[in-house]
């Protein structure tokens, strides 16, 4: 059976996290600049890989909320407590990382990430297992980024 897509539920649904990333990206110009500029952990990637992945995660995160929208099997209070989180803190780390400097702090909330990123996957999977899968690559793309973050906190 094919189901239709509802278009007034999944642009706002793919157009909040773009957004989340457009103002973090107003707040943080000299990203790349900065980025150029520091000692970084083996396996950093080149700056130019940055925008890209993360516009990938930002429509990910846009279908895996539109999928939880389109669920009719659970509560979905939760789901959207947890994501609108994930979008605060997606939205702090940059600044603090880049516009702050500030990297050990940045460590803690890319850390606190991590864990809501965890704990909204098992919760969207409870409540539609696809939101739960295409919610997953930001997850490990969180965890990388803690693992450069950290990196970054210590050799600078």
């Amino acid at each position: 059976m094919i189901k239709t897509v509802n278009l007034r539920k999944l642009i706002p649904c793919l157009l909040i996290p773009i957004f989340v990333g457009l103002i973090a990206q107003l707040f943080t110009r000299n990203s790349k600049e900065l980025y150029l500029s520091l000692q970084k952990p083996p396996l950093s990637p080149p700056a130019i890989i940055f925008p890209f992945v993360w516009t990938c995660l930002y429509i990910l995160l846009g279908l895996a909320s539109y999928y939880i929208e389109e669920s009719g099997i659970c509560d979905k209070k939760r789901p959207r407590q947890l994501y609108g989180g994930t979008l605060l803190l997606n939205l702090l780390w940059p600044i603090v990382f880049f516009a702050l400097e500030w990297y050990a702090f940045a460590c803690v909330i890319i850390i606190a990430m991590v864990v809501l990123a965890a704990i909204t996957v098992y919760f969207y999977y409870n409540c539609d297992k696809n939101a739960a899968y295409v919610f997953l690559p930001y997850v490990v793309w969180v965890l990388y980024a803690t693992y450069l973050n950290i990196g970054v906190a210590v050799l600078n």
